[in-house]
C-alpha cells in the first residue's frame, strides 16, 4: 500500500504504450498480406497500359474483395485482442485502487469481461464523437478505396504493370516508404494506437463511475515531456465531474491517461508522491506549465513553439494564467491571434 496511485498510473500508462506497439506489429500482418496481393493481382494482368476497362475493373473488385476479406480477418482478432485490453485495464484498476486506498468493508463493483466491452463499445471516442466499430471499419473502408483508386489511375495514365506496383507498394530503394501503403501503415498505427487507449481509459471509467462511493470525479494527467499536444498540456492537472470533461484519447495517437479523485474519507498515501517527467521525477503535484517553467529555454522553445515561448517565459503570466489561456471553454486550443485579444499587455512585455 506504499505505492502512490498518481504514479502508479503513469506506470500503467508506459505500459500501455508498449501493448499499443505490440497490437500494431500484429496487425501489420494484415498490411504485409494485403501487399502480397496487391502485387500477384497486377502482375498477372497482361500489360496494365493496354489492358481493357474491363479488366482492370474485374481485377479492382476481386482486389476490393480479398481486401476486406483480409481487413475483416485481422479486426475480428482485433477486437477479441481490445476486449482482453479492457479487462485486463479493469482488473489494474481495481488493484491499484486496493493497493492506495485503505477500502475497508467497501467492495468495489466489477463486471464480466463481455459486459464490460459492451459499455466500452458504447462509449464514443473524445477523437471524433463515434464509436468504436465505426471507427474500426471506417479505416478498413477508406485504406481499400485508396488502393483500389491508385490502380485505376495508374491504368488510366497509361502506367506499366511494375510502375502500378510500385506507386502502391514503394521501391527498394525508397525502403518501400514512398508507396501509398506507407500511409496504410501509418493510419493503422494511428487507429491501434488510438483504439488501444479508448478501450483501456472506458474501461477505468466504468470502473470509476460505478463506485461513487469511492470515486468521485477523475483528474487528467499528460506526458510531462516536449512532444505532448497543446491540448494535452493544457488539460494536465484538471479535475472534471464524470460526463462532463473530456476523456483520453482526444485526439490521435494521445498518450494522456486519467486518475481517479476519491470520497475525502479515503486516505490517498501519497505523502511526498512524485511523478515521472522528462527529465527525472517531480513533485506529484506538478503540472504540465508548472514543469515547463523549470525547464531550459530550449526545451521551453521545442515543447510550445518560438512565440509561445517567448510569452510563456515573457510575458509576466503565472504557469496557471498561461494555461488558462491556452484553450476555449469546449477545450479547443486558442490561436495567438486569439490570446492576443485576452492579454494584449502580455503579448506586449513580452515583445510580440
Amino acid at each position: 500500500m506504499a505505492d502512490n496511485y498518481q504514479d502508479l498510473a503513469i506506470r500503467r500508462q508506459v505500459l500501455l504504450e508498449r501493448v499499443k506497439s505490440g497490437q500494431y506489429r500484429e496487425f501489420k500482418k494484415a498490411l504485409k498480406e494485403i501487399e502480397k496481393l496487391i502485387r500477384v493481382g497486377i502482375l498477372s494482368l497482361d500489360e496494365l497500359e493496354t489492358t481493357s476497362r474491363y479488366k482492370v475493373e474485374k481485377l479492382i473488385r476481386t482486389l476490393k474483395a480479398d481486401q476486406i476479406a483480409v481487413f475483416q480477418g485481422a479486426m475480428e482478432t482485433y477486437a477479441l485482442n481490445l476486449s482482453t485490453i479492457a479487462w485486463v485495464s479493469m482488473n489494474q484498476e481495481l488493484l491499484d485502487l486496493q493497493n492506495t486506498i485503505d477500502l475497508g468493508n467497501t467492495k468495489l463493483k466489477k463486471f464480466k469481461k463481455v459486459d464490460l466491452y459492451r459499455k466500452v463499445l458504447k462509449r464514443p471516442l473524445s477523437v471524433n464523437g463515434g464509436l468504436l466499430d465505426a471507427f474500426l471499419k471506417d479505416f478498413t473502408d477508406k485504406e481499400v478505396k485508396r488502393i483500389n483508386d491508385t490502380v485505376r489511375l495508374a491504368w488510366s495514365q497509361g502506367k506499366t504493370n511494375a510502375e502500378a506496383v510500385r506507386a502502391i507498394i514503394g521501391t527498394k530503394s525508397g525502403g518501400y516508404l514512398d508507396g501509398i501503403l506507407q500511409t496504410t501503415r501509418r493510419n493503422a498505427e494511428t487507429i491501434v494506437r488510438t483504439s488501444v487507449q479508448h478501450v483501456a481509459s472506458s474501461a477505468r471509467m466504468e470502473i470509476w463511475q460505478n463506485n461513487p462511493d469511492v470515486v468521485r470525479r477523475y483528474k487528467w494527467l499528460s506526458t510531462l515531456d516536449r512532444v505532448t499536444s497543446n491540448k494535452c498540456k493544457s488539460l494536465d492537472g484538471l479535475e472534471f465531474e464524470f460526463g462532463k470533461g473530456p476523456v483520453p484519447p482526444i485526439h490521435p495517437n494521445c498518450r494522456s491517461t486519467t486518475v481517479p479523485v476519491t470520497n475525502p474519507k479515503y486516505d490517498f498515501l501519497d505523502e511526498g508522491a512524485t511523478r515521472s517527467a522528462e527529465f527525472g521525477p517531480v513533485d506529484a503535484k506538478l503540472d504540465y506549465y508548472d514543469w515547463l517553467k523549470k525547464q531550459k529555454p530550449d526545451v521551453i522553445e521545442e515543447a510550445l513553439g518560438k512565440k509561445r515561448a517567448k510569452l510563456f517565459t515573457d510575458g509576466g503570466m503565472s504557469a496557471e494564467k498561461f494555461r488558462k489561456l491556452q484553450f476555449d471553454k469546449n477545450f479547443d486550443p486558442l490561436t495567438l491571434d486569439e490570446m492576443k485579444s485576452i492579454v494584449p499587455a502580455a503579448f506586449k512585455k513580452a515583445g510580440l
